[in-house]
């Protein structure tokens, strides 16, 4: 059995052309065209915005379906607890040279903050998200793959889920957290006695 209610899941940022953004429109509408399943929540951009993506620009749609909500530009603060009462964030970005290195920032935020991502493995990424432990890897970074693992994710049990957040808050506080470096940089600078 799945968890209660839809799956809320969301997009913050400005994805500009390095955030596959449309894709994850056209899946959430492919996969719940009824909007009974799933949430998608799109932090950093108006409502205007997100329509005039292809995906809804193609289905002539001239209002936000009511499981689409585009919150616009918000307050970092404001960004964070959205995001904080999400089951998932999504990322995907093509693997190209600039999605190649360290780890963005919307899934560092997010795995701090309890919140699994679902993504695609650009970057580093592969290091800090096991599927199924972290969050969900979709295997590639076309409409099909994320529908693919859309679908997995509406089928895990509240329990699955919450061990998930547990996993990825703890992968945040021991990879990310500024904090476990201090001592080693300051060793390095100053010098180990």
């Amino acid at each position: 059995m799945g968890k209660p209610g839809p799956l809320r899941i969301g997009y913050a940022g400005s994805p500009g052309n390095k955030d596959l953004l449309d894709v994850i429109l056209e899946a959430v509408l492919r996969l719940d065209p009824a909007g009974d399943l799933i949430h998608l929540d799109v932090i950093g951009l108006a409502p205007h915005e997100v329509l005039a993506y292809p995906s809804l620009r193609a289905r002539q749609i001239a209002a936000l379906p009511l499981n689409i909500e585009a919150h616009g530009r918000v307050s970092h603060e404001d960004a964070l607890a959205l995001v904080r009462v999400l089951d998932f964030t999504v990322l995907l970005r093509p693997p190209l040279r600039y999605a190649q290195a360290g780890y963005p920032t919307k899934v560092v935020e997010s795995m701090a903050l309890g919140v699994p991502p679902i993504c695609n493995i650009t970057s580093d990424l592969g290091e800090v998200i096991h599927d199924g432990v972290q969050g969900i890897v979709c295997e590639g970074f076309d409409v099909e793959a994320l529908v693919s693992t859309f679908r997995r994710a509406l089928g895990m049990t509240q329990s699955g889920l919450d061990q998930m957040r547990v996993n990825a808050r703890r992968m945040a506080e021991t990879t990310f957290d500024y904090r476990i470096y201090s001592r080693p940089l300051s060793d390095l600078i100053l010098g180990s006695s």
